[in-house]
């Protein structure tokens, strides 16, 4: 389970109105599919050599890559009091981190991302 967290609740929003919200257990997440999500049944025929539905992706990867993030994170946000910015491009799997701590000490702004 990730960080001990037994279940997730999903609330699907369309037009700021709830149309449905699921309970799901956390080890389930990996085998969910779109139609899971929407409530539906899934019509996925592909599946894992163990007979059940085949992961989306894998919880060892995610957790693996979450623990060499927050390695990165721990080597280059050395400075305390600091205000960072991490960001990824889409489709790339490099990622930059930017000290923004000059921009976040002047006068407030909205942020329109």
């Amino acid at each position: 389970l990730m960080a001990n967290v037994p279940q997730l609740a999903l609330c699907l929003q369309e037009k700021g109105f709830f149309q449905s919200i699921r309970l799901l257990r956390t080890e389930d997440i990996p085998s969910l599919s779109s139609s899971d999500l929407e409530g539906g049944v899934s019509s996925s025929s592909s599946s894992s050599p163990g007979g059940g539905p085949k992961p989306l992706f894998s919880p060892t990867v995610v957790e693996s890559n979450a623990a060499m993030l927050l390695q990165f994170l721990k080597s280059n946000c050395t400075r305390e009091n600091c205000t960072y910015l991490l960001r990824r491009n889409a489709g790339e799997t490099n990622i930059e981190l930017f000290d923004i701590t000059s921009v976040s000490g002047q006068r407030q702004r909205k942020w329109i991302w």
